[in-house]
């Protein structure tokens, strides 16, 4: 889908059934504090029933993307984003990339794919719960030029919203 030009070679790609045993793999290496960020809880990593889930989407109302580093064999899954339907309308959006790869412009590369993925669903919006704590990924969020609206969801977490609406202007 998308090579994002680094130092390194990476794809970005739907998930698929084949991906179980990567991701799974993907989210055991992650840091603890990387684990909390994605699903606010403490875990060491996803069970098989959530990595089935996550790699078999119907493509239609759900969907996934992983980034695979190209840079030797067979490239290991270092990003994986989901998005799953609140309603008819609104797409929720959940992501992780590996400690080792943070902060390289791939969580925003996963993000854009998945913005574009859900206007061409037609959603309208696409919502992340986030801790408060959660610095990068309001950053990540207000990197796509989309307004955000940010609201308490509880004591721990906050919704926030991207207006998919919103038609940026192109740079010249």
């Amino acid at each position: 889908m998308a090579v994002t030009p680094t130092a390194h070679r990476f794809r970005i790609r739907p998930i698929a059934a084949a991906d179980r045993d990567r991701l799974r793999a993907f989210y055991a290496g992650l840091s603890e504090d990387s684990r909390e960020s994605r699903f606010h809880g403490a875990t060491t990593g996803i069970s098989d029933r959530a990595a089935v889930a996550f790699c078999e989407p119907d493509h239609d109302h759900r969907e996934g993307f992983v980034v695979e580093a190209l840079d030797g064999g067979h490239p290991p899954v270092i990003g994986h984003l989901c998005l799953e339907p609140v309603n008819e309308t609104d797409v929720e959006v959940a992501v992780a990339v590996a400690d080792a790869y943070q902060g390289r412009g791939l969580g925003h590369a996963l993000l854009v794919a998945a913005i574009d993925w859900a206007r061409s669903h037609d959603y309208r919006r696409v919502v992340a719960t986030v801790r408060p704590t959660n610095g990068p990924m309001f950053g990540l969020l207000r990197s796509t030029g989309l307004p955000v609206d940010l609201r308490p969801a509880d004591a721990d977490e906050v919704e926030a919203t991207l207006e998919l609406a919103v038609t940026l202007p192109r740079a010249a």
